[in-house]
């Protein structure tokens, strides 16, 4: 599926990817190799979700608390 997401082209500021184990490093290496970076803090939210914003932008990746809309309707 990621290998028809050209994030070079359409470089959203912020993606939200479910990964499962087994395809984890892929899609990890997908991101990096985009010039991506995983924001860490989302971790907290859930396991299941990756979150990603290009590696030299300082805007995404305020506190999941803070956005106020992340992980919303989910307890």
């Amino acid at each position: 599926m990621l290998a028809g997401f050209d994030l070079r082209r359409s470089r959203p500021a912020l993606v939200c990817v479910e990964v499962d184990k087994p395809g984890r490093e892929r899609v990890f290496d997908h991101f990096r190799a985009a010039g991506y970076r995983e924001l860490e803090a989302y971790r907290a939210v859930n396991e299941w979700n990756a979150w990603f914003a290009p590696a030299g932008d300082s805007r995404p990746g305020e506190s999941p608390a803070r956005a106020g809309t992340v992980g919303a309707g989910f307890n």
